[in-house]
């Protein structure tokens, strides 16, 4: 059910949408959906230094948000979905009742 304006409906998710899923910037947080206990990349630049060395937002295990210069650390993604407006859901976004698409 992908909106079909993309060729590739998955991308991975930026930290905009940490932030409107739950995300605290400047505090741990384990008590939102995105939350897994586990680091993982966005795909959000925080900054760019010269012309090939950037810094990337990341999440850690306790939920902070931070930003890394050391993007060869293996970390996990968490892949996002293009889905159309219409698209109905159940959930309300909570470790225990999570959004899920109907």
């Amino acid at each position: 059910k992908g909106n079909g304006a993309l060729t590739y409906p998955v991308g991975l998710i930026t930290i905009d949408e940490v932030l409107a899923g739950g995300g605290k910037a400047g505090t741990s947080n384990n008590n939102y959906y995105l939350y897994t206990g586990r680091y993982y990349w966005t795909m959000t630049p925080a900054l760019f230094f010269f012309e090939n060395y950037g810094v990337m937002f990341h999440i850690d295990s306790l939920g902070f948000i931070f930003f890394s210069d050391y993007m060869n650390n293996l970390f996990g993604v968490r892949p996002v979905l293009s889905l159309k407006p219409s698209v109905e859901f159940q959930g309300n976004g909570t470790m225990v009742n999570p959004y899920r698409v109907i």
